[in-house]
């Protein structure tokens, strides 16, 4: 017998995998809640994806592959005349895409994560369908498969993790919990961390638009994760960029009071050197002493904002919650102005 060989025995599927597909195929819907917000979230997407085709960087990507293609039973994309097959439709990206959520790489394809998953979840529902083979042990087998590749070791500093942290752990059953606790944003088109932070300026404007100048710091407390993920300094490549900047969403409702897609612009930000006047005066902390729930993104004190000037010091503290019947009022009279209901 030869023993310098791999044995070709085809295991069970890992059952992490055997969960998943039980889940996909059984699992029953009866949460009302769930639903709502599923069909709320598929309301936004649309109005979103409308109001996104104002914009060249998102536009530029609409379109077949090869141009002239037409696909008779394809899927129609809302706001054009365009029909793709449905993978297509679905933005695909298949890059590495959190790279291009943090600085020094942020850009455009950032927000493409969903439309990524969605299009590759398009795509191997069909393969399934077509008979595809599977792979029973594409997380556990060795050497070769993804805990092993991919789930080692941590990413900052490429430690091997303990062997019983390089394996998937879950806190509770597959179910809709995910989509009952979806957040919304409500008030301002900002990275989630930021949201408080932008809602803060945007009540602070009244009592410092008329001292900007006389600004001498601007302290913003808030959680680890806002910080690892939000908080930069230096140049912007574009509005992608900004748009991810605690720095930056606090800086512009706090002149203008208020922020909209528009301010994140190239030339929004040139014409105002103020912003960058505001960045430089501000100091990001960690509120350590603060309990955070990194699940919900909810905490008792999400953001502090200082603002010290000669003769003032304003402390504003606003928390997240989730306000999914103030968002459904938003969200139907955004789809009521652009006449998509």
């Amino acid at each position: 017998m030869n023993s310098n060989a791999d044995i070709s025995n085809r295991p069970d599927y890992d059952h992490v995998i055997q969960d998943i597909a039980d889940y996909v195929v059984n699992f029953k819907v009866s949460s009302e809640e769930a639903l709502d917000t599923a069909r709320n979230c598929l309301m936004d997407t649309f109005g979103c994806g409308l109001l996104a085709l104002r914009f060249p960087e998102c536009t530029k990507h609409l379109g077949p592959i090869v141009q002239g293609t037409l696909v008779p039973n394809g899927a129609r994309v809302p706001g054009t005349s365009q029909s793709l097959d449905q993978i297509k439709a679905a933005w695909v990206d298949g890059s590495a895409l959190r790279t291009y959520r943090h600085a020094p790489n942020s850009g455009f394809r950032k927000s493409w994560a969903a439309g990524d998953a969605t299009s590759r979840a398009v795509r191997l529902a069909d393969m399934s369908r077509r008979g595809e083979m599977g792979i029973p042990s594409a997380l556990t087998a060795p050497q070769w498969v993804f805990y092993d590749v991919s789930f080692s070791k941590t990413n900052q500093d490429q430690v091997f993790k303990p062997h019983a942290e390089r394996q998937f752990s879950f806190s509770q059953e597959y179910g809709t919990y995910v989509m009952e606790n979806i957040l919304f944003k409500t008030s301002f088109p900002a990275e989630f961390h930021g949201q408080t932070a932008a809602e803060a300026s945007v009540i602070l404007h009244p009592e410092v638009k008329d001292r900007l100048a006389d600004i001498e710091k601007n302290v913003i407390r808030t959680h680890e994760s806002a910080i690892r993920i939000i908080s930069k300094t230096g140049v912007f490549a574009n509005a992608a960029d900004r748009d991810h900047c605690l720095q930056y969403m606090v800086a512009v409702p706090l002149v203008f009071g208020g922020v909209t897609t528009e301010h994140y612009e190239d030339d929004f930000h040139k014409a105002h050197a103020i912003i960058d006047e505001l960045r430089e005066k501000m100091e990001v902390v960690e509120d350590k002493p603060r309990k955070w729930d990194k699940t919900k993104m909810l905490s008792d004190v999400d953001l502090i904002l200082e603002l010290t000037l000669p003769t003032l010091v304003i402390e504003l503290k606003r928390c997240i919650h989730n306000r999914v019947e103030i968002f459904v009022i938003f969200l139907l009279r955004g789809l009521l102005k652009i006449k998509l209901i």
